[in-house]
């Protein structure tokens, strides 16, 4: 019982971690894509 405790321990723990990354690289793709809008809006090309 103790190492199926320390299994589904484990596999939350890891599954909070992916979640976090996730959220990490979902804002840095925003943030781009507001960078992106405004060179846009000013009319740049790069």
């Amino acid at each position: 019982m103790t190492w199926m405790f320390a299994a589904y321990a484990i596999i939350w723990f890891a599954v909070f971690l992916y979640l976090f990354d996730m959220g990490k690289k979902q804002r840095a793709i925003a943030q781009e894509l507001e960078g992106l809008k405004a060179k846009l809006a000013r009319g740049e090309s790069n």
